[in-house]
């Protein structure tokens, strides 16, 4: 799995086309697995991915992750995640994208028993639909399903996202998303502001 992620951001870096960087964070408040009846957690995120996009509407990426909630004592935890998507143009405005990719979980946490020890490894699939409702202001509606690759993770997540993306330059585009978790293991609500700048 390292190997893999490595040779994709070695990848990544020899871009023949567009390329550029988007950052991004957020915040979401909810229930984990396994303890539904608990107080709700904050959790916060911030993540930057290096992306490179080619001809007929592909790009790939790398997210780097932090995140941490507002548990006591809650450590940091780190995702290093590789993803490209395929997107199309419909007509009329519209168009639709379907994103994969894999990741690592990087929990920092000690030595513990029972079943979520250390570090896993995990994959995503998320399709998407957008709307050029001007040629500055884009509509986006996503879904994404994640899930790690070895059971008693907790880590299982449907998530539907929408919002816009709104290109203030030709290099540089902002967004905001709001984040619904449902199902799975996790339910919660938030959101996310992105920057993108094209290089």
């Amino acid at each position: 799995m390292k190997k893999l992620l490595l040779s994709l951001m070695l990848a990544s870096s020899f871009a023949y086309a567009g390329s550029g960087v988007e950052y991004e964070i957020g915040s979401e408040n909810g229930h984990s697995a396994p303890n539904w009846n608990g107080p709700a957690v904050t959790n916060n995120w911030f993540a930057i991915t290096p992306w490179t996009e080619w001809g007929q509407g592909w790009d790939a990426g790398l997210k780097f992750e932090g995140a941490r909630d507002n548990t006591p004592g809650a450590s940091l935890e780190n995702k290093l995640e590789a993803r490209i998507r395929k997107s199309y143009e419909l007509g009329a405005g519209f168009g639709a994208g379907l994103r994969v990719g894999v990741g690592e979980d990087f929990n920092q946490q000690g030595p513990v028993t029972g079943s979520q020890q250390g570090d896993f490894a995990y994959y995503l699939i998320e399709p998407r639909l957008t709307y050029e409702a001007t040629p500055n202001l884009t509509p986006v509606i996503s879904y994404r399903y994640r899930n790690a690759f070895s059971s008693g993770h907790y880590f299982q997540t449907n998530t539907a996202k929408i919002g816009a993306d709104y290109k203030v330059t030709e290099k540089d585009e902002v967004g905001v998303r709001y984040d619904k978790k449902y199902g799975g293991d996790e339910h919660s609500n938030g959101f996310e502001l992105t920057y993108s700048r094209a290089f």
